[in-house]
């Protein structure tokens, strides 16, 4: 009886489920011949095509976790005195992101766009300078060799893409997203 006790839990959840998702499908079904107009609305929100906010706030997720990330393999890879993360930058650098999130999920297209624009090519004014300009030792051509030298590399060039992406994007937002092309 031990052995069968995880099938017969599976086949309840499977059954429970089935059962589910045959309910909600029936609600869903009578609602829409109810009401027409509810299926179009579910229908455009549903698009091939994501809305460019949502892009953005993905983009800025995804620079939020990469500078963090870069942050750690910073300290992994400088000499001593600064061989520590600072978590004053981590906390700004949180807040900066969370601020410009906010942004985008509240303001119009244009002023999110601006506030995005503004943000990343500060940071990518930064980038530029401190990983490619400026002679220090966090400059990817002069970093010293060891094992978490490829891994920081990695890290400056997804950033630098990011903040180029995130820059075309808030260019996007103030520009207005192009609409698709509709056959008369």
């Amino acid at each position: 009886m031990v052995l069968h006790a995880p099938l017969l839990a599976s086949c309840q959840v499977k059954f429970s489920m089935s059962v589910i998702a045959s309910v909600t499908t029936v609600d869903f079904r009578q609602s829409f011949e109810k009401n027409p107009s509810e299926h179009k609305l579910l229908r455009g929100r549903l698009s091939a095509m994501p809305k460019p906010r949502t892009l953005a706030l993905l983009v800025v997720i995804a620079h939020w976790i990469v500078a963090v990330w870069h942050l750690f393999l910073a300290a992994n890879i400088l000499p001593a005195p600064n061989n520590n993360v600072s978590w004053l930058a981590i906390i700004l650098i949180s807040s900066g992101h969370l601020c410009v999130s906010i942004a985008l999920w509240k303001l119009s297209d244009k002023l999110a766009g601006t506030v995005l624009l503004i943000f990343f090519l500060c940071a990518l004014g930064a980038d530029l300078y401190e990983h490619f300009l400026h002679s220090a030792p966090n400059n990817i051509f002069m970093v010293t060799a060891g094992s978490w030298t490829a891994w920081f590399d990695a890290s400056v060039v997804g950033l630098l893409a990011l903040e180029i992406l995130a820059c075309s994007l808030g260019i996007l937002l103030l520009g207005r997203w192009p609409a698709p092309r509709t056959a008369i």
